[in-house]
This record gives C-alpha cells, sequence and structure tokens, in this order.
C-alpha cells in the first residue's frame, strides 16, 4: 500500500483539533505502540475507529495491519486516555468566555457609541443653524 509514502520517525507526538466533537487530541508515537490523549471524553467506539483509521491512512501509524482492521488495533496497540486539562480544573476566566458572547458584546458596544455620536452630530447641526 502507497509504497512511496516515507515512515513516520519513532517517538513522535502529533496534536490534532476537533471541531465535532470538539476535543483535542495528542497522538504520542513510538515503535511499539501508540497512545492517544484526549483532553474531553466525548468520543464514541465508533469515532474512536475512524479517528485509528484516518492516522493509518494519512501515515501516522505504520499500515502494517489493513485499515479495514482498525477495530483490531484499537484493541492491541493503541490506547486512550483521557487527561483533565488544567483549564477545566479551574474556575472560568472572564477572558475565555465563548466567542458569540464576546462578538455579541462588541457589537453592543459598538451600537451605542455609533448611537450617541449620531445623537451629538444631530445636536451640533441644530445649535449650527440656530
Amino acid at each position: 500500500m502507497k509504497a512511496h509514502r516515507k515512515k513516520a520517525p519513532a517517538h513522535r507526538s502529533f496534536v490534532f483539533h476537533h471541531q465535532s466533537p470538539k476535543n483535542v487530541l495528542r497522538v504520542l508515537h513510538d515503535d511499539s505502540r501508540v497512545l492517544i490523549l484526549a483532553a474531553r471524553d466525548n468520543f464514541s467506539d465508533r469515532d474512536k475507529a475512524f479517528f485509528i483509521r484516518h492516522l493509518i491512512a494519512e501515515g501516522f501509524i505504520d499500515d502494517e495491519t489493513n485499515p479495514a482492521q482498525a477495530s483490531q488495533v484499537t484493541e492491541t496497540s493503541v490506547q486512550w486516555q483521557v487527561e483533565a486539562p488544567l483549564s477545566a480544573l479551574s474556575a472560568p476566566q472572564p477572558h475565555t468566555r465563548c466567542p458569540q458572547k464576546r462578538t455579541r458584546a462588541f457589537m453592543m458596544r459598538l451600537l451605542i457609541c455609533s448611537g450617541l455620536l449620531w445623537l451629538l452630530e444631530l445636536a451640533l447641526l441644530f445649535l449650527v443653524k440656530l
């Protein structure tokens, strides 16, 4: 299979950012096994098998086995661990609000300031006419 592809060097680490489900996966690869560290425990068995097939297809994991046998790879040489991120243990900081809230707050400030500026311009226009 794909003989032109280079083998991944031993003791490598890769980071994957997933949006659906939202998660950060760090893949640690050495000669004998693959360790996948997940930030959250939101991957189903089907998602895990799909991710492992993706790693095999892209060459992150050696394709000594057939990608169709990815379920067997999960049981033998691939280990999943969920690590609790440090940010989850602490209270949420005000600067880590979700992007929609930050956008909404920015737009409200923008609209209020532009409305006040418009009223000031109208007041100056009427004062100059008098």
